[in-house]
């Protein structure tokens, strides 16, 4: 009987550790709306992590016909996530707050520059 409380609590430990990881994980999807020029754009990214744990990233821009753009580089230090495209002179950075599942930002192309609040969602739109 013992055993079996020890396996549950161990199971319920684990269980519990995996849903912390997930919740305060900056992996999985984002939603923001670019403002800019009098334009209004719906960004969406998707966040994953290898086997080796290197971040990548995948914008996808929702009202420019769901076109999908892979990041060249996505990092995270500290609370600061940046992702860089060289291609479309293009670069997000900003403080990610895993708690309010919100990431706070600066959207860089050339010389335009807007904040973007993103927000963790459990799906893309359609």
């Amino acid at each position: 009987m013992k055993k079996l409380y020890t396996t549950l609590l161990l199971l319920s430990l684990i269980c519990t550790g995996l849903f912390a990881q997930q919740k305060g994980s900056v992996e999985g999807i984002w939603l923001g709306t670019l403002k800019i020029q009098g334009t209004e754009l719906r960004l969406g990214f998707t966040f994953t992590r290898d086997a080796a744990g290197t971040l990548a990233a995948v914008m996808n821009s929702l009202d420019q016909g769901r076109a999908e753009v892979t990041m060249e580089e996505a990092s995270l230090s500290g609370d600061t996530l940046q992702v860089k495209n060289s291609a479309m002179a293009m670069q997000i950075t900003g403080v990610v707050n895993l708690e309010k599942m919100t990431w706070e930002t600066e959207f860089t192309q050339g010389p335009a520059k807007a904040p973007i609040l993103f927000n963790k969602v459990e799906q893309m739109p359609d």
